[in-house]
């Protein structure tokens, strides 16, 4: 049976998908919210986690999140 392919995205498409600018991007990795595939120094995004994000109704919040006490 042979192997499944992944589709990967780089920065760029997904922010060009998503209609933002890549630090958008870069932020929503680092806080958590997308998650990408580290290849050296870029990172790759799996087609179908993005696609679940915005389908989870995946927003893009400007405050940090509440930590708790």
């Amino acid at each position: 049976m042979p192997a499944r392919m992944l589709t990967l995205l780089t920065l760029r498409e997904v922010s060009d998908y998503l209609n933002v600018n890549p630090s958008t991007v870069r932020r929503l990795v680092k806080s958590g919210q997308l998650r990408a595939i580290r290849v050296g120094r870029d990172m790759r995004f799996e087609v179908r986690v993005v696609d679940q994000w915005v389908a989870a109704g995946g927003s893009i919040s400007k405050d940090p999140p509440l930590k708790g006490n």
